[in-house]
């Protein structure tokens, strides 16, 4: 038994399910499972083993713990291995949630020169003792300084054969010369792309604000077939975070030769972001995104390099390079730890006639950069302190003023990325699926245009907002009150169920699918919905689909969302929550109550017609897949 002198280690990161608690200990990255019988008895069990592992520790354990790693932080010094040469601060793209070309407060942009250029290469080569170097072309679009970047290009292989260089595209330029130099000196090109056409159109615009998709897949197409090395950048956003699993699919169907894909998480920027997205809706979509790579042998940056160091059960310490390992050289020939800070110039105080990297204040002040000496980590004892990295310095600052703040997009980005290891590691193939009906299995009208049309149609001047999930007697309730027709609102109802349900169709992607899991898995397949069951079977029959679903579950205590609702249809069906993996199409009502329950995987794939040619890929097969990998022992991490 725990005795009185230990605590419980304040740094645990718990997940209490329905049917079980999850614990992860920062300290070698451990994860443990436990009933619930076991949580309330926990100082009960062996003694040795909750020592040992840090589950239970001294009373003076957070001091200890904080003084160790903050002498670790000091300890690290700087060690320049990554250089970022902006070619150019200019752009013939208008991407709105650019964190480059919005930060410029005016509108003159400067090209590097050559000689800046050659005087950074030498100074890199000159000062970098690591063996494994980096050289990193970025912009602006560095392709519109071509004479510079073939120049610098090969000036570094004079240096080196094997040293890794890189170049950030946006993928509008090709040309064959610049294709065989780029082959030839063996240098990696990442391209953005954000998604199938549709999709990409909306976010990379070109300089009159026009979509850029046939250029830059065609480019991305004659890069490959001339043998370049090409990987994709895929920023999430608003447009395609609902698909990004199916975008991951068609990935390696669309470019079979592509071996990498990094996935970027939004960033604010001065003019505001409104294609953000919610941290923790990114990293549960990620990681399905992530399964569906890492079985296609696609290397998965955002995912892995910290799944790296949770297997390696080292501590992940800096996740960004600006943290004590790169220099970014500024067109202007300024000299910066930050690409991030190139509009606002903020940090690039030196030039490469006087930087000593070592010694120079800033970048020892950016070295130091680490949750452990960050006051709000330590206060709330943040359990990822072990495996943040310290995230981006660039998104504290802009969201709070302060570099010595956390970037808060990361506690809940890595409670989702825990909770998902911790699943895979202890969870098993699960026995039943349940899915979503309205806008899942079925897509229908916009709910928010089809409430505004109405309350317009009745003399309602303002706009109801968009929202995640719409209470619609709720909102029709307070329109007719404002406009004192309170004997109209079964009107407005019906009008608007009416109007809502007018030419809904299946979605057939996901429909297809489910077919081929259920054949192949032998699996049950449930509707929740708040939908009345004999409106659904009604609905089911007439589409001819009835025969796919084993039920469609409807309680007479509990409305859906509600977690109560959940527990009676686990109850009912006689069905733990982790044995059941959920498909809807609202992360932020449905998706995120039921997925706190602890079921084995909660998906989000929203119906909508106009990408069924591109979805339609057997993205949803691959996860499934990755289960049965993992239950077997086939599925690699690493």
């Amino acid at each position: 038994m725990v005795e009185k002198k230990e605590i419980l280690n304040p740094f645990l990161y718990v997940s209490k399910y329905l049917d079980f608690v999850l614990i992860y200990v920062p300290y070698k990255h451990r994860f443990f499972r436990f009933s619930n019988e076991e949580i309330k008895n926990l100082k009960k069990l062996n003694k040795e083993f909750l020592i040992k592992n840090r589950i239970f520790v001294e009373k003076d354990y957070k001091e200890k713990f904080v003084k160790n790693y903050r002498e670790i932080i000091k300890k690290i010094k700087p060690e320049l291995n990554l250089m970022y040469i902006l070619l150019t601060d200019s752009c013939n793209f208008r991407c709105p949630y650019c964190f480059i070309q919005n930060n410029y407060k005016d509108k003159k942009r400067n090209f590097l020169n050559l000689k800046t250029a050659e005087k950074a290469i030498d100074y890199f080569f000159k000062n970098s003792k690591s063996k494994e170097k980096k050289i990193i072309f970025y912009g602006g679009e560095p392709l519109l300084n071509e004479k510079v970047l073939i120049h610098s290009i090969k000036k570094i292989r004079k240096y080196s054969k094997v040293v890794y260089i890189g170049i950030n595209t946006n993928g509008s330029i090709y040309n064959k010369k610049l294709s065989s130099i780029l082959k030839k000196n063996n240098v990696i090109v990442s391209i953005s792309l954000d998604g199938f056409e549709k999709i990409n159109d909306k976010t990379r615009l070109d300089k009159i604000y026009k979509g850029s998709s046939k250029r830059i897949i065609q480019n991305i197409d004659k890069y490959i077939k001339d043998g370049v090395n090409v990987s994709l950048s895929i920023t999430i956003n608003k447009y395609n975070i609902d698909y990004l699993p199916a975008i991951s699919k068609w990935v390696f169907i669309r470019f079979p030769k592509i071996k990498s894909v990094g996935f970027n998480l939004p960033l604010q920027n001065l003019k505001g972001n409104n294609l953000f997205v919610d941290s923790e809706y990114c990293a549960f979509q990620l990681y399905n995104s992530y399964r569906i790579l890492r079985n296609k042998g696609i290397y998965e940056d955002r995912v892995l390099r910290r799944l790296k160091y949770i297997v390696e059960e080292k501590p992940y310490l800096k996740d960004c390079g600006a943290c004590g390992n790169q220099i970014v050289i500024h067109p202007k020939g300024l000299v910066g730890p930050c690409h991030g800070f190139a509009g606002s110039m903020n940090y690039f105080n030196s030039n490469l006639n006087n930087l000593d990297f070592y010694k120079d204040k800033v970048f020892k002040k950016w070295n130091l950069l680490s949750p452990i000496n960050k006051k709000e980590c330590i206060k709330r004892n943040c359990p990822f302190i072990l495996i943040c990295g310290n995230s981006c310095p660039y998104y504290s600052k802009i969201t709070t003023n302060s570099l010595n703040k956390p970037d808060n997009r990361m506690y809940p980005f890595l409670s989702i990325l825990i909770q998902e290891i911790g699943k895979d590691l202890f969870l098993r193939f699960p026995k039943a699926i349940v899915v979503d009906y309205d806008g899942t299995i079925i897509s229908r009208n916009s709910s928010y245009e089809v409430i505004n049309f109405i309350a317009k149609k009745y003399g309602y001047k303002k706009e109801i907002p968009k929202q995640n999930f719409y209470d619609i007697k709720k909102i029709f309730t307070q329109i007719s009150k404002e406009l004192n027709i309170q004997n109209k609102i079964n009107d407005m109802i019906y009008l608007y169920l009416k109007i809502w349900k007018e030419n809904s169709t299946l979605n057939l992607p996901l429909i297809k699918q489910l077919k081929e899991i259920k054949k192949k898995y032998n699996l049950p397949i449930f509707i929740l919905s708040r939908n009345k069951k004999e409106e659904i079977i009604k609905e089911l029959k007439k589409f001819n689909i009835l025969g796919l679903f084993e039920d469609v579950f409807e309680s007479k205590k509990y409305k859906k969302p509600s977690l109560n609702y959940f527990k009676e249809f686990f109850k009912e069906k006689k069905l733990k929550a982790e044995e059941v993996v959920y498909i809807g199409d609202n992360y932020f009502s449905d998706i995120k109550k039921i997925y706190s329950l602890g079921i084995r995987e909660a998906i989000s794939f929203r119906a909508n017609p106009s990408f069924y040619n591109e979805i339609d890929n057997g993205w949803l097969l691959d996860i499934f897949e990755d289960y049965k990998k993992l239950d077997d022992g086939k599925s690699k991490y690493i």
